[in-house]
């Protein structure tokens, strides 16, 4: 439980500080570009977090800590950056974390399409309701103690396939 919370605060994290990109901090060490591929029923998946967890989280230095992270494309690829906005990930060896959400039903029905003055009022709707939130990814993918999938970061290109199984969809506790 501890892990799925650090992993929601790293996914909030990006989230909220995805939005732009910076100049280059002098605090942040050297970043080496990472590619990461999630498979999952034989097919490449799409919308899935990937985040990369330090094995030791006593190793950053002068007390910063880096959130390597990626969102897969429809080719099942995360490009990783290290607090949302820099490229690549440090040097280190990390546990590879896999997520996929959903957010259940709308008592007001399923949204239509985006962009639509249909889904406007539906999301207007339907945005004070309390709706229940799904996995699509095997829960011990999300979990550094129980995911099987380990990448070291080295100098050069990085890439990693991982394949999280079947597709599930499990109601997430609150």
């Amino acid at each position: 439980m501890k892990n799925q919370f650090l992993f929601w605060s790293i996914v909030i994290l990006f989230l909220f500080f995805g939005c732009g990109r910076s100049h280059f901090p002098k605090y942040l060490p050297r970043l080496y570009p990472c590619e990461i591929t999630v498979i999952q029923d034989n097919k490449p998946l799409a919308d899935a977090i990937v985040a990369l967890q330090f094995t030791d989280l006593s190793r950053p230095k002068n007390g910063q800590l880096w959130f390597p992270m990626g969102t897969t494309n429809n080719d099942g690829q995360a490009v990783i950056h290290t607090n949302a906005q820099y490229d690549g990930s440090p040097l280190g060896t990390y546990k590879v974390l896999v997520s996929k959400t959903k957010q259940g039903p709308s008592k007001y029905g399923s949204p239509p399409p985006k962009e639509t003055p249909q889904y406007d009022k539906w999301e207007e709707l339907s945005s004070d309701e309390v709706r229940s939130w799904f996995g699509l990814v095997e829960e011990k993918f999300n979990q550094a103690e129980q995911t099987p999938y380990e990448i070291k970061i080295q100098k050069g290109k990085n890439k990693l396939t991982v394949d999280v199984g079947k597709a599930v969809e499990y109601r997430i506790k609150e």
